[in-house]
């Protein structure tokens, strides 16, 4: 994707942002910008320049209440994606019409004619267990259920392991909603500790944050404009990117491209009639 091309997109990923920060505020909900994200306004001010998502993160009791307002609220040109209904994954997305964005894999199922216009990821964060072998179960059946609705989503990929894992994730089909609830079981009063289980990779140590990186935030310059990121970010990042502030070599200097198509004026439908 050209410097212009991701220039353009970036746009369009701040009005998905704008919009679900009014919201936000209006209904004094908490989040902050996630991964990547949270590494561009600290180091960049805005997006990583040659990045091309956007992401945040709630806990899961106010991820639920987000969503529930998105649900109730959501107007043209935006789209709520949710998470199991409308998408594949555990996590859901706010998209906009008359755009497209179209990702490497191939839809199956009832997912195959979903939304696929310009997204942002929006994240829940769930408690981790204090018990070791409670949370090692926490892990396991998370990376099962993702694995699962990878398989859903058409995930290619070349690692002959993650293929495997894939398949035999299929046999747990039966058990996915008392895993989940599993998952999600642990209560905020029980524990020092949140999780990203339902990421890409499922859950584990290294996604373990602590209970107040959503509870005291601090207000960062993106784009211009400020939005929340964790009040210990240097230790979120650190913990992620290691020396988080050395930028990368130039030939480095690119992400994993979720975009195969992208275009901000044509819509999603139009480009796939064509094509």
């Amino acid at each position: 994707m050209h410097q212009k091309d991701i220039q353009l997109l970036h746009a369009k990923l701040l009005e998905l942002l704008d919009y679900i920060d009014i919201l936000c505020k209006e209904h004094k909900i908490k989040y902050s910008l996630s991964a990547g994200t949270v590494l561009g306004a600290v180091r960049h001010k805005g997006f990583i320049p040659w990045d091309d998502d956007l992401d945040i993160m709630l806990e899961r009791n106010e991820y639920t209440e987000l969503i529930r307002i998105l649900r109730e609220n959501t107007k043209e040109p935006f789209v709520l994606q949710e998470a199991r209904l409308d998408y594949p994954l555990y996590f859901s997305k706010l998209r906009l019409n008359n755009t497209t964005f179209i990702e490497k894999y191939r839809l199956r199922n009832k997912y195959k004619d979903m939304h696929q216009g310009i997204y942002i990821d929006i994240f829940p964060l769930d408690y981790a267990s204090k018990n070791t072998f409670f949370f090692f179960l926490q892990s396991l059946f998370s990376r099962i259920l993702v694995a699962q609705s990878l398989f859903q989503r058409g995930y290619n990929t070349a690692t002959i392991k993650k293929k495997i894992l894939m398949v035999l994730s299929l046999f747990f089909l039966p058990f996915r909603k008392i895993f989940f609830n599993f998952v999600v079981s642990v209560k905020k009063d029980k524990t020092q500790r949140l999780c990203d289980f339902f990421g890409v990779d499922g859950g584990g140590k290294k996604n373990l944050l602590d209970l107040d990186i959503l509870e005291k935030t601090v207000l960062r310059d993106f784009c211009g404009k400020k939005y929340p990121i964790p009040h210990n970010y240097h230790t979120y990042l650190s913990k992620t990117y290691g020396n988080y502030m050395e930028l990368p070599p130039e030939d480095k200097r690119q992400s994993s491209l979720h975009a195969q198509f992208f275009s901000d004026i044509v819509d999603y439908k139009t480009y796939l009639e064509k094509i």
